[in-house]
């Protein structure tokens, strides 16, 4: 997996791929059209491809279509980010982390007993 953050356009490509599990270059076209992301098939496959050099994507070969999947799930991709997010702008500090997502957006009453609850949990099993 290449260090590099990734662009909105390949994000949305691993959220289809997490979404679809594998697909086909035509079913990713058409769910990223759905998303309202409209591309050329040709685009899709250069994306693709590309995606797949830096270690992201993966492929098989099914007769003559390449099925495409995601090579890294959404939480190894979330532990990375969040982990860049938190050393490079917060100095390592989670608890600033945490107040920036607490008080830059709308939380709700069931989201706060959960992010209670994880806390909870964390605790129990120790750092």
């Amino acid at each position: 997996m290449e260090s590099q953050p990734l662009s909105d356009m390949q994000m949305a490509f691993m959220r289809v791929l997490w979404d679809l599990h594998e697909a086909h270059l035509g079913q990713v076209q058409a769910q990223l059209d759905a998303n309202g992301l409209s591309l050329a098939p040709t685009t899709v496959a250069t994306v693709l491809r590309r995606m797949e050099k830096k270690g992201w994507v993966a492929h098989r070969r099914e007769g003559r279509q390449f099925i495409y999947r995601a090579a890294v799930s959404r939480d190894e991709l979330g532990e990375n980010v969040l982990s860049r997010i938190t050393s490079a702008l917060y100095g390592g500090d989670v608890a600033a982390v945490f107040a920036q997502l607490l008080g830059s957006s709308d939380v709700e009453a069931d989201e706060l007993a959960a992010i209670k609850a994880l806390i909870a949990a964390k605790e129990e099993r120790g750092p």
